[in-house]
Parts: C-alpha cells; sequence; structure tokens
C-alpha cells in the first residue's frame, strides 16, 4: 500500500517543532516575517526555491513539499 505524505504545512510545522526552529530561523528561506506567516497560515504557497531549502534543512521529502495543501486541495475540488 502506498503511504500518504501528510499536509505540507503540518509537516513543516512538526519538523520545525521537533528541531526546535521558530520562523525566525527560516527567515533565510521565507525572505522576511510576512511571508512565513503567509506561508504557514496557507495564504502563500511555498516556491520551487523555498521547498528546495526546506528540503534540505528540515530534512523533508522534497515531493512531500511539492503536495498541494490540504486547504488547497479542497478549493481544488469545490470549482471542479
Amino acid at each position: 500500500f502506498p503511504i500518504q505524505y501528510p499536509d505540507p504545512i503540518e509537516a513543516i510545522k512538526v519538523r520545525m517543532e521537533d528541531l526546535g526552529l521558530t520562523v525566525n530561523d527560516l527567515l533565510p528561506i521565507f525572505g522576511d516575517k510576512g511571508t512565513a506567516s503567509k506561508v504557514l497560515n496557507r495564504q502563500r504557497t511555498l516556491s520551487i526555491s523555498m521547498i528546495r531549502r526546506l528540503s534540505e534543512k528540515l530534512s523533508l521529502p522534497a515531493e512531500l513539499l511539492i503536495k498541494p495543501t490540504t486547504q488547497e486541495f479542497h478549493s481544488d475540488k469545490a470549482t471542479r
């Protein structure tokens, strides 16, 4: 049976907690607090650059971070 990846944003938050990281620790990846806040609150999607750097920093598979967030998935279904 294939293993389902969790929601990318939830995975980022859990991994941050596991590693004892704060949003400030990831500002070099996000660029600024506003962008970080928007991404973590699902108001902005991850860019390819963010995905690559988060994958490396948090040791998360890029495939997980590419996956649409739960909110994106539901909004896509609603428009079909």
